[in-house]
């Protein structure tokens, strides 16, 4: 079975993914990146549907903080959400190519 690659796009560098992964991790629980990993990888749900649910794992984790902490994770989630829209299509169901 593939692992969780972390934050980030599975061509992306392994640094910079350990990067991303660091700094999300003081904004939201890494689960929540591994669980949208999962459902990329088994593509049972559509892309968009997994995108979603990203986006409503990333928003309740940021309401669940306080203060400009609070502000600065929802913009993060609106963020992570707008690249995995733009970018994820390579990722979608990718072992179904090898």
């Amino acid at each position: 079975m593939i692992a969780a690659n972390g934050v980030g796009p599975w061509w992306f560098p392994v640094w910079l993914r350990r990067a991303l992964s660091r700094f999300s991790a003081g904004h939201f629980p890494i689960g929540i990146f591994d669980a949208h990993d999962f459902a990329y990888l088994l593509a049972v749900e559509s892309r968009r549907a997994c995108d979603r649910l990203l986006f409503r794992d990333l928003w309740r984790a940021a309401r669940a903080r306080r203060g400009w902490r609070q502000l600065g994770s929802m913009t993060l989630a609106a963020f992570c959400y707008c690249l995995v829209r733009v970018f994820g299509a390579a990722s979608y169901n990718r072992a179904a190519f090898k």
